[in-house]
């Protein structure tokens, strides 16, 4: 630099952010939750929580769904027979589950059980038009039913699905 001269971050400032955290508290316990030996984590993608305070653990482990009481008590499991890539899980008004299987390209509408209700997507087949996705990331259920699908990963687009899994546009 030339005597004199002015330098990046002297006319840039780096701003200064406060640190805030906004847990007022939080402990770990070891013991939670009482997972069995059979069932084994991996990378945890979806968590969610359901009107129960029940944990639904979405994980690329076995088996994929778990769920736990909020005391940590084991109350089901299921999914290891038709989820390959555990990447999303939520609930809709009716207490359906919606898994988001970004290894199969598929959006799965299960009862709470595990029984398969619904699928969007074709099953292992990546693809953009109405009737495959490339990866997908995430989905909501609107109030009245339609699903909006994020076909982000090998696509770049959001589906939309009425309630009867009708595609309606992307």
């Amino acid at each position: 630099l030339a005597s004199g001269a002015v330098t990046a971050a002297e006319l840039i400032p780096t701003p200064s952010y406060p640190r805030v955290n906004t847990s007022i508290s939080y402990e770990v316990d070891p013991a939670w939750p009482q997972r069995p030996a059979e069932a084994v984590w991996d990378q945890m993608p979806g968590v969610a929580v359901d009107e129960e305070d029940n944990i639904w653990i979405f994980n690329r482990g076995t088996p994929p769904v778990q769920v736990y009481r909020p005391d940590g008590k084991f109350v089901r499991s299921w999914g290891e027979d038709f989820v390959d890539k555990a990447h999303q899980i939520k609930f809709d008004r009716e207490g359906n589950v919606w898994l988001t299987d970004v290894g199969n390209h598929v959006i799965l509408k299960c009862s709470r059980e595990g029984k398969v209700l619904a699928r969007l997507g074709t099953t292992g087949e990546p693809g953009c038009d109405e009737r495959h996705f490339n990866k997908p990331t995430d989905m909501v259920v609107a109030p009245n039913g339609d699903v909006f699908v994020t076909d982000g990963y090998g696509n770049a687009r959001v589906v939309h699905f009425d309630r009867q899994g009708r595609y309606k546009k992307s």
